[in-house]
């Protein structure tokens, strides 16, 4: 193994939004011993920083794939245009099931949520718009909160270009560009090192790790994962709670790499 892959939520973190001190020290040991130790998770830039300077990872990967660098050094990037995303979001203001859509754009992050309380950020970090006026920039994606997944099956149709992902038991969803997974931002990163995926190991738990769990050489997922993750992985870890990534890196990756 040469690239570990992580996600972060429910794979790597506590479900608090804590890393272990043991899980640190493992990842720091992998390090040492030139494995190179990739962040690949569905959040922000802004939403993953806090947890990049702790990690202090060789790769990260953020917005789900749509990005993906080391350092300051862009290796892959998947954006929806910016007259797509005046689209769809012209569509989704349009729809009475659509109860609030966010917007993860290339330089401003916008909620249309009303619920959240004044002088607050939604989830932190986005900013209010009614979004009535037209963005000028592309985004990494877009989120929806609704109950009808038909409608956005609908959007993702008219728009091929964008791929659906809907969350687990949320009714919370999001369009992306069809490049911005996992897969393809390691596809990107392994090509920079001149690394084959049969050398990642990459850990997961929901729906946005699939492709990377099946492309990498090793795709491993937590206890607490989703049925159609653990379908087809390769190996299952002690859940989140009990510090199951570092677990099987130490006992499985590590201990190889001492032993020889």
């Amino acid at each position: 193994v040469k690239i570990i892959a992580l996600d972060l939520d429910k794979t790597l973190l506590h479900n608090n939004g804590d890393v272990s001190k043991y899980s640190l020290n493992i990842l720091k040991k992998c390090q040492e011993y030139g494995i190179l130790v990739a962040i690949a998770t569905a959040r922000s830039e802004f939403s993953a920083k806090k947890y990049v300077e702790l990690i202090n990872p060789d790769i990260v990967i953020t917005s789900g794939g749509a990005v993906a660098r080391v350092g300051e050094k862009i290796l892959h990037k998947a954006l929806i245009s910016q007259t797509m995303v005046n689209s769809i979001i012209k569509d989704g203001l349009s729809h009475p099931s659509v109860e609030c859509i966010r917007i993860m754009g290339e330089k401003h992050e916008l909620s249309n949520n009303t619920n959240v309380p004044k002088g607050k950020k939604d989830y932190g970090h986005y900013d209010y718009s009614d979004l009535s006026e037209p963005l000028k920039e592309a985004a990494w994606k877009i989120q929806f909160e609704t109950k009808d997944i038909s409608f956005l099956q609908k959007i993702q149709r008219k728009y091929p270009e964008c791929t659906l992902v809907s969350y687990v038991n949320e009714n919370l969803h999001k369009l992306a560009n069809v490049k911005a997974n996992k897969r393809d931002a390691m596809l990107s990163v392994c090509d920079y090192y001149k690394i084959k995926m049969e050398n990642v190991a990459a850990f997961g738990d929901d729906s946005s790790d699939y492709e990377l769990l099946v492309a990498a050489g090793y795709g491993v997922v937590v206890e607490n994962g989703i049925t159609k993750v653990k379908d087809i992985a390769d190996y299952i870890s002690e859940s989140n709670e009990n510090d199951g990534v570092a677990k099987f890196i130490e006992t499985n990756i590590l201990k190889v790499k001492i032993d020889v």
